[in-house]
């Protein structure tokens, strides 16, 4: 029985190591062979590589709001190649500009200086004050040039990550400036970004109202923080368990966590703005020695953890530490502020260290080594949040919140993922030494027994948590309909079955005089509104097997099936007519209560009928 045992757990740990190295592969072909997306933002491009000028330009309309805006299709960019244009040159320059990226920026290893123009609208008639953020705190040399509608410039800021900290526009780990326009005005904005040796960072280039950067800069610094207080959690326990055990592992580990949370502290940008702001160039090699550092102590860390002296041939435990040193030669790079060196060797050798390590734990993985397992899952979820970025950074894959966030989730879940496996490894050498003593197989059986119950019902608990994360995530807070997210992939789904002749009704209503009814009664009052219209109308829809979506405010919206226009418009009569019935006082509605107004477009077999 306990020989079956095993040779399953062996068995499904070779599918499962197999299906994900497949997978990781498919991933990593697309990374490093995607035919037309390797390169710089140029050739991205070069189809779109036709003369602009200032007036192609695109205002973009600001309104202060609090959302950030893509400054990508509103914008142009220019290459000099030489780096030697002044900005007055620049301005008198017909030729060479084209389109600019959806969303953004990425100039890849360039030694060109490249620079971005775009036009941005105040669209009330009050003063506002704009934020422009250039998304990163990397790009070593910025210059930003605000020009008015007569030709002045209003506004210079000369700043970057490689001049001290005090140069920046706003006083924030990312590089963004701030800027007042006039009711109705219309400003130019030119960015020239350089580099120090040659790399660009991403920069998903934004407009912000100043309460929306707040709000963003906000979200992410806590996001942040919460990781890197996590951080120190797991460098202080481990630090304790190695102090209190003296095991080599967990040091080891130690060291791991640190040089991570260095990297990552660097990296985005907080040690200019709490430690050394008039040290940009220590700033730069922090990262640069840093980013090679992590893999190589992760990677010796890695070797400890799973023996690979005693449990893999010699020329493994050869390769893996010349690949090691390979990283360190790298931090020397960094230490010497070579910075694109240093990251062209932490992204080639420390990418093919994980990935060495990651197949030599699958290998030993099949084998039953356990600790292997706790390596083969860490590193799944970094290599596959790996894979996004760089899919990302290659612009295979649109430059989302969630790529850009990939990272951090994938590097969290992996340190934990160790962290765990560390204890594991702890808490499997007591049982094995208790085992020893007691040398009673019922025992052995009854713990692998109760194991496998725990697991499953962890497994029935995560799989609850994920349904209703789900649920959460397509459902309005306040009303109970679905969200605007979920009408739109709705509303995809059906489209792209219009073709079988299944008839459409999409039924869209607002609440009259909405605003008016908040102003007299107040906020409180109008969510009750919504919620009370939106439980009534739900009322209606949902024994008919209809869904209800907030498309936002006082908006919302039915999508359904129905053989006639007719059954569609008398659904909405019904509609209407039982949010008559709630009779919910209205001074300001002409009928006395709250009332709302209802219309219905029908998709029948060959034709739209409104």
């Amino acid at each position: 029985m306990r020989l079956e045992n095993k040779n399953r757990t062996a068995v499904r740990w070779r599918r499962w190591a197999g299906g994900w190295s497949a997978l990781l592969a498919l991933g990593l072909w697309l990374t490093l062979a995607a035919p037309g997306q390797v390169g710089t933002i140029g050739s991205a491009h070069a189809a779109e590589a036709v003369a602009l000028s200032s007036a192609d330009l695109i205002p973009l309309p600001f309104d202060g709001g609090g959302d950030a805006m893509r400054v990508g299709p509103h914008a142009q960019i220019f290459e000099d190649t030489r780096g030697d244009l002044t900005f007055s040159q620049l301005r008198s320059a017909t030729t060479g500009w084209r389109a600019a990226p959806l969303d953004t920026f990425n100039f890849g290893v360039s030694k060109s200086v490249w620079w971005v123009r775009a036009s941005v609208r105040n669209i009330t008639a009050a003063p506002l004050r704009m934020v422009v953020d250039l998304g990163t705190p990397n790009m070593d040399y910025v210059d930003a040039y605000v020009i008015a509608a007569d030709g002045q410039v209003r506004q210079q800021v000369h700043t970057g990550d490689r001049l001290p900290f005090s140069t920046r526009g706003i006083h924030d780990r990312t590089l963004a400036f701030a800027h007042t326009l006039n009711g109705h005005e219309t400003v130019d904005v030119y960015l020239r970004v350089a580099t120090h040796d040659g790399l660009f960072e991403l920069m998903p280039l934004r407009v912000f109202g100043t309460k929306g950067f707040v709000e963003h800069t906000h979200d992410e610094n806590l996001l942040i923080s919460l990781f890197h207080g996590g951080l120190i959690v797991l460098v202080l326990y481990n630090l304790f368990l190695f102090v209190s055990t003296r095991e080599k592992n967990f040091g080891l580990y130690v060291v791991y966590l640190v040089v991570f949370l260095i990297n990552s502290f660097a990296f985005r940008g907080f040690d200019m703005e709490h430690l050394w702001p008039d040290s940009p160039r220590l700033h730069n090699i922090v990262v640069g020695v840093s980013a090679s550092l992590i893999f190589a102590s992760g990677g010796a860390f890695t070797m400890a953890y799973l023996h690979l002296r005693r449990n893999a041939r010699p020329w493994v435990w050869q390769v893996a530490a010349a690949l090691i040193v390979a990283n360190l030669c790298g931090a020397l790079l960094g230490l010497f502020d070579f910075y694109t060196l240093a990251a062209g060797f932490a992204a080639i050798f420390g990418l093919a260290l994980v990935l060495f390590l990651y197949v030599t734990a699958a290998v030993l993985a099949m084998r039953d080594v356990r600790e292997a397992r706790f390596v083969v899952m860490a590193f799944t979820a970094l290599i596959c949040s790996a894979v996004l970025y760089y899919l990302q950074l290659l612009d295979v894959l649109p430059a989302t919140r969630v790529s850009f966030w990939a990272m951090l989730a994938g590097s969290w879940i992996e340190l934990m993922v160790l962290g765990f496996g560390l204890a594991d490894a702890m808490n499997t050498l007591k049982t094995q030494k208790l085992q020893a003593e007691r040398a009673a197989r019922e025992n052995q059986e009854a713990m692998a027994l109760r194991l496998e119950k725990r697991v499953v019902e962890r497994t029935l608990e995560l799989a609850e948590a994920n349904r209703q994360l789900s649920a959460m995530s397509i459902t309005d807070e306040l009303t109970g309909a679905y969200n605007r997210r979920h009408f739109d992939q709705q509303c995809a789904q059906r489209l792209a079955h219009r073709g079988r002749g299944e008839p459409i009704a999409l039924c869209i209503f607002d609440i009259d005089l909405f605003k008016q009814y908040n102003d007299r009664y107040g906020h409180v009052a109008g969510d009750a509104v919504l919620r009370r219209f939106s439980h009534a109308v739900l009322a209606v829809l949902h024994p008919e097997g209809h869904a209800l979506f907030r498309l936002g405010g006082e908006e919302f919206a039915a999508l359904f099936t129905t053989a006639t226009e007719a059954e569609a418009d008398a659904l909405a009569h019904r509609l209407r007519d039982t949010v008559n019935a709630l009779a919910i006082p209205h001074a300001d509605s002409p009928r006395g209560i709250v009332t709302a107004s209802f219309g219905v477009a029908w998709w029948g077999a060959r034709r739209w009928t409104i």
